[in-house]
């Protein structure tokens, strides 16, 4: 699966995606560093992703599945997250801070909130 970001959001992922092991090559085409964090909720988890993104982060820890990450942090750049999805309801976000870039290999650390919350996340279902 090709998937591209953007200051803010995610383009090339579907709202649904099939079981079994899946390769996102993440290319970066904003201005602003970017990655892509994949998540699933465990079994149980009645909480929405926009709920658990407010709860403090060692409790959100606990009611998510890390299924990986790619990072990109100029423009052009790609990342691969190779991972096997099951059934499941799961998020693609990036947390990178608003303002990040990436220019002549040195990074400037932005101040502003993490590009999740400025939009870039993208919620999906694998049946």
């Amino acid at each position: 699966v090709e998937v591209s970001g953007k200051e803010y959001a995610f383009e090339g992922l579907s709202d649904t995606k099939p079981t079994g092991k899946t390769a996102i090559l993440f290319t970066n085409d904003g201005m602003e560093s970017h990655e892509i964090v994949v998540a699933s909720k465990k079994d149980g988890v009645t909480e929405n992703f926009d709920e658990l993104l407010k709860l403090p982060e060692e409790e959100a820890m606990e009611k998510i599945n890390m299924m990986g990450a790619a990072f990109a942090p100029a423009k052009g750049d790609q990342g691969l997250l190779v991972a096997d999805f099951e059934p499941g309801d799961y998020a693609a976000l990036c947390f990178i801070p608003t303002g990040t870039m990436m220019q002549d290999g040195q990074e400037t650390q932005g101040d502003g909130p993490p590009h999740f919350v400025q939009g870039m996340k993208a919620e999906f279902t694998v049946t």
